[in-house]
């Protein structure tokens, strides 16, 4: 039988609709997937702002999404908004609860945050957490320990620290960061090996340097003191932790000129830090100091 071509039209419109997908079949290609996926390729460009407003599409459509939450509160993170990237990342982890072993990257970015806000107690927390499942982990192990010692649980952080440098024998850093646990522990000769050992793995640890000139400083070994903290600034001449810490050697010393001149470095480098603030205002005291006992010869 001979079909009117209008009927044949509307036959042909009807096959074309059945190929074209339901909403029912549309919301099974999940459009947030792909906002994901486009979210992650402007993350991984850097580009962390555009990142944050398609991970927020993303988010709005699936609310459920504990990966969604934690790519979220990452990008969040990136651009400075750490509040809200806290809130998403923890919201990842409510949704998340069933399945800690996959939440270790959720638990690293909120450790990191506390740790640059210097919240050391709920990042210990976090990182103690991750140690749990990833006891091998010493990037982790070695921020717990530097949490632990902020805390004051300096005992714990040596113990930590110890295991990060059995675990790498050939990092400078791992035997830094042991060597200021017991330096802060009082424990000085293990402290001094420590950081020799630093430098011996890596010369240019100029950190280390310095630090083992303290840690003769401490001994009372003035002399050794004063020869590694002229080849920390030798080595490194913008480095403001050497020049303040030859300031204190020579201040010990009597030898307030070559003191004021060491600080006045440091603070040219560096007048930010909490130190080269002290070291200001300390040479302000003795310049006060000087023109008061000038103005007393006078008057003599």
């Amino acid at each position: 039988m001979k079909i009117p071509s209008s009927s044949a039209s509307f036959l042909a419109l009807l096959i074309m609709l059945s190929c074209i997908p339901s909403s029912t079949a549309m919301g099974s290609e999940k459009p947030w997937k792909k906002l994901a996926e486009n979210g992650d390729a402007l993350f991984q460009r850097g580009a962390y702002h555009a990142a944050v407003s398609v991970y927020k599409q993303a988010v709005d459509q699936n609310h459920e999404s504990w990966q969604l939450h934690l790519r979220y509160g990452r990008a969040l993170s990136r651009i400075g908004r750490q509040k809200d990237a806290l809130a998403e990342l923890f919201q990842s982890l409510f949704l998340n609860d069933k399945d800690p072993a996959s939440n270790i990257s959720t638990r690293a970015e909120i450790a990191s945050i506390f740790l640059k806000q210097g919240n050391y107690d709920e990042a210990g927390g976090q990182l103690k957490q991750i140690l749990e499942l990833k006891p091998d982990d010493m990037d982790v192990r070695g921020n717990y320990a530097v949490c632990l010692e902020q805390l004051g649980f300096i005992e714990l952080a040596c113990e930590e620290l110890n295991m990060v440098a059995r675990a790498r024998p050939n990092s400078s850093t791992a035997f830094y960061n042991l060597g200021n646990a017991l330096f802060k522990k009082g424990d000085l000769k293990r402290a001094k090996l420590s950081f020799k050992r630093a430098i011996g793995l890596d010369p240019s640890n100029n950190l280390a340097i310095v630090a083992l000139g303290r840690t003769h400083m401490a001994l009372g070994e003035d002399k050794l003191a004063l020869i590694v903290l002229k080849k920390a600034v030798e080595r490194n001449p913008n480095n403001h932790y050497a020049y303040l810490a030859l300031g204190e050697l020579y201040e010990s010393a009597g030898k307030q000129g070559d003191a004021a001149e060491v600080y006045k470095k440091a603070i040219q480098i560096n007048p930010r830090d909490p130190a080269s603030k002290a070291a200001l205002s300390k040479l302000l005291d003795n310049s006060k100091s000087l023109v008061a006992q000038d103005r007393l010869d006078v008057t003599r």
